[in-house]
């Protein structure tokens, strides 16, 4: 069982605290498949405060924070990544700036790494790591 007060402080940090105040049954609500159901960010705001309580040593994050907004984003991978101090975090992400305190980045490529480094070492050298958010504005403005 985990203790109440532990829960909601760990709810705060992933910016949950406020969902909270509308449930009617608080902590007690059940998320199954019979409970409410939470909108996209919603559920990836839930799925990092699941990391308070894992043992794992090694942490796959896969487009963690792709449904939040970058407001919520930062804060959730600032308090996030304290968390995951001494543990080995591989993360999977097309936003940047997810990833911009990580230790170290690999940029993939057709398969292979063609740069790595901290992400102010890759904006240093303009490679690649500096295309990326251009070509995808340049994307996205296509698509308008």
């Amino acid at each position: 069982m985990v203790d109440d007060a532990l829960l909601l402080e760990v709810l705060r940090k992933v910016g949950l605290d406020s969902l909270l105040s509308i449930l009617e049954k608080g902590l007690d609500t059940s998320l199954e498949e019979r409970g409410i159901s939470l909108s996209g960010g919603e559920r990836q705001q839930l799925a990092p405060a699941r990391l308070w309580f894992s043992k794992a040593q090694i942490i796959l994050l896969d487009e963690a924070t792709s449904a939040i907004d970058n407001l919520k984003e930062e804060t959730i991978m600032k308090n996030v990544l304290q968390l995951l101090s001494g543990r080995t975090v591989i993360a999977i992400a097309h936003r940047l700036d997810s990833i911009k305190s990580f230790d170290v980045i690999l940029v993939f490529q057709n398969g292979c790494i063609v740069e790595q480094g901290t992400f102010d070492e890759l904006m240093e050298n303009a490679g690649i790591s500096m295309i990326l958010p251009i070509d995808r504005w340049r994307r996205s403005w296509q698509y308008i």
